[in-house]
């Protein structure tokens, strides 16, 4: 007989804890408290502390386990193994995406299928780092528009625009970079952004889809919604409508150049290898191509949404950027723009706090796609002919030097973290049919569903000092991507960064609480910057990457902890004031304790800071996101002074105050600014 080789034991896995959380109801379970809270992130937060990052509640019968401690989330998502599967209460969203019953797109759909990853395979070339050159000049030509619209403005209010609905405007500004990058047509809501039709059909559908998968009165009452319910459907069939005309036109220019990569090139070019490899049918790549317009056009106008506020609410932040662009070249002195004759505005609304809400009796026109060369060559000629963009056109490594410029990334980055749009965050499923599925010491029961809600992630003092306090110095000098300490040789971005200063003699860099690891804005690869590349960008880039910008944001990292607001004024800020988390309400010993990733799962690393998601389902836009948000929230931090309208949106604390979560962080009533050309 074959002797047997003895084997070392297997480690034996200590029996589950049970999973604290809050007592509720019998089958109603915490239904009530979700109802009467505002603002109900708060209610997470507050409970994700009480409970240490799990635990458990119940909704009508249905379990949730929330997951807000970052070394319990890697192997959740996909990081070092499968991760959980996609919850299917996304497909709630499917009557916006498809008129087609069990059409589902890439954001939809619960399983990672063939098809699933055929399509984002296709994305990637569209979207990712390789193809932020020929995006750079469109977001350029888009922020033209948008200057010569607040210009206009600012001209008739005696040099200040009168009171802005900024989300309103920047929802315009969204759908027209989207429509030019995606798919080489131009929206035209920036044309007369108080009139524009389609951000009015896009929100309407996803409000339908909502109320339909939430609306208890309706279930109740029906009748008495049925003009809702016929407005909803007339939005989502707008919706539909277009996505069959940008399809159409896509088709009827004919097969693609071969250096053409846009995001209608590879939809003619993509195959489905559930049908033999056939292409995609028509009703499928209808659902993708209003999933790319549902899913790029309220995440990125929020966050900008919020970014803009950002300039205002945060001061001692946004004099630091404004003197990091000015180091950079990124300004230009009010003459530069003195020969631009402001032409005819549309007529404005009869009260200047009036958001239309109602949907435009007409149609927008047809859509006709133009191939990519000639839009990123009309993009090009636009952005050239204002002063700022073309500033930018120059800039040296182009899209990449704007992404050397540490204080610019760290606001971004804060701001992604203090405003979280998608405060919801990642819903995914335990298989009912399947085993229960183990979360550190506790396992989350088959049909359950695990739930990791980024607000709270983001915003809990288990995982951040001062969490309510917007600070510059959790990013410069820190790894971008989870604001952990790092070193140098370890950045992903000290490569670029550090042959850009070596071009010109510059000191590399080491990241220290004085210091800075720039980022490159098409993320942490750097695999598309070639030597050329690197040579264009040596001279002003390095400079702008020097010690001098450091210096600019000193005034904010001195004063750790601190945030400005309005005029100057510092004080912390949050959605209330008493900030669940903050420090006065958890104490010092247990703010941020596990900000350095402490406990991190399998793949040795904690997750505590994820705007764009993570694992196989991560958002597959994030390097055109970053790029759409350095370019507008620089060019609109140069151009222009942005101020909150005291009289309508209470101040600082009253624009947070009025915070909301539809299906994204929103401002109840809009968020209403002023533009004063600087």
């Amino acid at each position: 007989m074959k002797p047997v080789t003895a084997r070392p034991p297997a480690a034996v896995q200590a029996p589950p804890k049970p999973l604290p959380g809050p007592r509720g109801l019998p089958w109603l379970g915490q239904l009530p408290a979700f109802l009467k809270t505002k603002f109900f992130p708060k209610t997470i937060l507050e409970w994700s502390e009480q409970y240490d990052g799990v635990f458990e509640f119940q909704i009508v019968g249905k379990k949730y386990i929330v997951v807000t401690d970052p070394g319990l989330i890697p192997p959740i998502v996909g990081r070092g193994g499968p991760g959980l599967p996609k919850s299917d209460g996304y497909a709630m969203w499917d009557p916006a995406i498809s008129p087609h019953t069990g059409v589902q797109g890439l954001f939809t759909v619960a399983e990672n299928t063939d098809t699933w990853r055929a399509v984002r395979r296709a994305y990637g070339p569209a979207m990712g780092p390789g193809s932020l050159e020929f995006h750079y000049p469109i977001v350029l030509a888009c922020m033209t528009k948008l200057g010569a619209h607040l210009d206009r403005l600012a001209a008739e209010g005696g040099g200040v625009t009168r009171p802005l609905e900024v989300n309103r405007l920047i929802k315009c500004l969204t759908l027209d970079m989207l429509g030019l990058s995606a798919f080489g047509l131009d929206f035209g809501c920036l044309d007369d952004p108080e009139a524009a039709a389609l951000p009015h059909y896009v929100e309407g559908a996803m409000r339908e889809c909502g109320e339909r998968g939430r609306g208890v009165g309706r279930r109740l009452l029906p009748w008495l919604f049925q003009e809702e319910v016929r407005r909803g459907e007339a939005a989502m069939a707008e919706v539909h409508r277009v996505a069959r005309e940008v399809w159409e036109g896509i088709r009827a220019q004919g097969p693609p150049a071969q250096e053409d990569t846009s995001m209608g090139a590879q939809l003619l070019r993509l195959a489905d290898p559930a049908r033999g490899s056939a292409a995609l049918s028509d009703e499928q790549i209808c659902a993708e191509i209003a999933t790319i317009v549902i899913a790029g056009f309220e995440t990125t106008a929020n966050t900008l949404t919020w970014m803009i506020f950002g300039l205002y609410a945060h001061g001692d932040a946004s004099r630091a950027l404004q003197e990091e662009l000015r180091e950079a070249g990124l300004t230009v002195p009010p003459s530069a723009y003195a020969s631009t004759s402001p032409a005819s505005t549309p007529a404005a609304s009869s009260s200047p706090h009036t958001s239309t809400t109602s949907f435009p009796s007409s149609s927008p026109a047809r859509y006709v796609p133009r191939p990519a060369a000639e839009v990123e060559a009309k993009a090009l000629a636009a952005a050239q002919s204002d002063p700022l963009a073309a500033a930018f056109l120059g800039l040296p490594g182009s899209s990449e030097g704007l992404g050397a410029l540490p204080v610019l990334d760290a606001y971004i980055r804060e701001c992604l973290r203090m405003y979280s749009t998608a405060p919801n965050g990642l819903l995914k499923a335990v298989p009912r049919s399947g085993p229960p599925a183990r979360i550190g010491p506790y396992e989350a029961p088959p049909g359950s569903t695990v739930w990791i809600p980024f607000w709270s992630l983001h915003m809990s003092a288990l995982n951040w000092d001062a969490p309510y306090d917007f600070r510059l110095d959790r990013w410069l000098g820190h790894d971008p991507r989870t604001a952990g300490a790092i070193s140098a040789s370890r950045c992903p971005v000290a490569t670029v960064t550090n042959a850009i200063r070596a071009a010109t003699g510059a000191v590399p860099i080491s990241p220290s609480p004085t210091s800075s690891a720039p980022e490159p804005v098409s993320g942490a690869s750097t695999s598309t910057a070639g030597p050329s590349a690197t040579a264009a960008a040596a001279t002003s880039a390095a400079a702008v990457a020097g010690s001098r910008t450091v210096a600019a944001a000193a005034a904010v990292m001195e004063r750790p902890g601190r945030s400005a607001l309005g005029s100057g004024s510092d004080s912390g800020s949050g959605s209330d004031s008493e900030a669940p988390g903050s420090s006065s309400s958890n104490g010092a010993a247990r703010n941020g304790r596990r900000s350095q990733g402490a406990g991190a799962g399998p793949s040795g690393r904690a997750i505590r800071y994820m705007p764009f998601g993570d694992g196989a389902r991560n958002c597959v836009g994030q390097h055109l996101g970053m790029l759409q948000l350095k370019v507008v929230v620089s060019y609109l931090a140069s151009r222009y002074e942005w101020a909150l309208d005291e009289g309508e949106m209470g101040g600082v604390a009253g624009a947070l105050g009025r915070q909301r979560v539809n299906l994204l962080l929103e401002v109840e009533g809009g968020m209403w600014m002023t533009a004063r050309p600087r």
